[in-house]
């Protein structure tokens, strides 16, 4: 199924189909665009962690790291653009971001590339995001019980109490009547 996109360079309405090539296009050199971009972007993100100076011992360079994550993003990928173009984005945040130490562990060798390929996109997020997240879920949970539950078990109203606070009778229909003896 095609989708209309609007290019900015020009007004025209160029279609789209879902790989994300658009009609005329060589697939290849699109292919080869993005692959160097990918490769710039990780290198960029490497740079920025030595920057930083969060790297101790660096046992890989930013270039032989970069090269590696992006063949195994396309031996995954290869068979649609938005998808690898996709998860490329998640996996440079994860990069960039300095609280979750990915960069600093692939450069000094504690994480190989293929380990770091292979998470999930939840497992992407830093320790820190980890907790919050789980603080704010168990806070939602609070939040969302409307009574507070009994203390002690003698607080739990029993079947009959249920029963007759609904039907306004002291025991259910089953015991009384004799068909349902066994």
């Amino acid at each position: 199924m095609a989708r209309k996109t609007r290019n900015s360079v020009k007004s025209k309405v160029v279609e789209v189909d879902n790989n994300g090539i658009g009609i005329g296009d060589s697939p290849t050199d699109l292919w080869e665009k993005t692959r160097a971009a990918c490769k710039m972007g990780m290198v960029k993100a490497f740079l920025k962690i030595i920057k930083a100076g969060d790297v101790e011992k660096k046992k890989y360079e930013p270039e032989e790291l970069a090269d590696t994550y992006e063949q195994n993003l396309y031996g995954r990928y290869k068979s649609n653009m938005n998808h690898y173009k996709g998860r490329f984005r998640k996996d440079l945040i994860a990069m960039r971001n300095p609280d979750t130490e990915f960069a600093a562990y692939l450069l000094e060798g504690r994480m190989s590339m293929e380990e770091f390929c292979t998470l999930k996109e939840e497992g992407l997020i830093s320790k820190k995001q980890k907790r919050e997240n789980n603080r704010l879920l168990e806070r939602e949970l609070r939040n969302s019980i409307t009574e507070k539950p009994p203390e002690k078990l003698s607080d739990v109203p029993n079947q009959n109490t249920i029963v007759r606070d609904k039907w306004g009778i002291s025991e259910s229909a089953a015991k009384v009547d004799p068909r349902f003896d066994n």
